[in-house]
């Protein structure tokens, strides 16, 4: 926990009974492989930001759609357990979203998602929120949102100016950057970046490739994580990337620790520290994070 001014943070997120399996060897088609362990958690990467804001002591708002099952109750009585609150919408007909998680010796992982109702957030359900929006010090989200839902609230961010943060977890061929290219951060990891960009990261130079590529269309902070590298960025409207190293460390499991360091970048930035004493705390944070195992860590 930090004793720094709250603020008020909402996450326009995704929500999922999330079952994590520990393995040798992740199998291949027809193969099979005994978990040593396993555990459920209700989840997500944008409920994994919300847990460790909360834990920051911001005032953390959650909204997604859940189905109405016992998956969907259960993230509600999780949100409240971790101080967060739920601005959850049961959606009729849909289910809850899974996801199986399936992580070797080396802390890799291989993951399989359904997205049930979080496929169900509209433009319409984004201008329902525009109170709220317009109420919060910042709003962080993803890629996982529908991308006209995304789109419509990048337009809402920009016309009230917003602080919106953006995460990159998925639907990389078929996002229009041009669409939000006033986002305050821009935070892909190095396999995003790389997808958005289509060069291949393989040294720290490569990262300031790929960088360049994305300031053609996002005007705010890119941040592109390159996992035991450390991160390069590029600072508003420069075109001069930086990088920043982190510290060399086992790991046990790294699942989450690209959510850890986004909110814990995002609690700092807004704490008007300055861009490099963010990142240095954040990549310190995931750091540590990866001697843990399990998503619930």
């Amino acid at each position: 926990m930090t004793s720094t001014n709250s603020k008020s943070i909402l996450v326009i997120g995704d929500a999922y009974a999330e079952t994590q399996y520990f393995v040798s060897t992740i199998p291949s088609a027809n193969q099979f492989e005994i978990a040593t362990n396993a555990q459920t958690v209700y989840g997500s990467k944008t409920i994994n930001v919300s847990r460790i804001l909360a834990r920051m002591l911001d005032k953390t708002t959650f909204f997604a759609h859940i189905g109405n099952d016992i998956d969907g109750k259960n993230t509600i009585r999780s949100l409240s357990d971790w101080g967060i609150e739920a601005n959850i919408e049961e959606v009729t007909g849909s289910k809850t979203g899974k996801i199986s998680v399936i992580t070797n010796q080396e802390g890799k992982s291989s993951v399989i998602l359904y997205p049930g109702a979080n496929v169900t957030i509209t433009p319409t359900t984004i201008t329902s929120l525009k109170e709220k929006i317009l109420l919060s010090d910042a709003i962080y989200t993803g890629t996982h949102l529908p991308l006209e839902a995304l789109y419509c609230l990048a337009d809402i961010c920009r016309e009230n100016k917003k602080i919106l943060f953006v995460d990159v977890p998925n639907q990389h061929s078929q996002l229009d950057l041009v669409k939000i290219a006033n986002v305050d951060f821009f935070v892909p990891n190095r396999q995003e970046a790389e997808l958005l960009t289509e060069v291949k990261i393989a040294n720290t130079q490569d990262a300031f490739k790929a960088t360049l590529s994305l300031r053609k269309y996002i005007k705010g902070i890119i941040i592109i994580t390159l996992d035991k590298e450390g991160c390069v960025f590029l600072r508003m409207d420069s075109n001069n990337p930086e990088y920043l190293a982190t510290t060399s460390t086992e790991s046990v499991d790294e699942t989450a620790s690209g959510d850890i360091f986004r909110a814990i970048f995002l609690h700092h930035i807004l704490q008007s520290e300055s861009i490099e004493n963010s990142i240095q705390k954040a990549l310190a944070t995931a750091t540590e994070s990866v001697k843990i195992k399990g998503v619930d860590n």
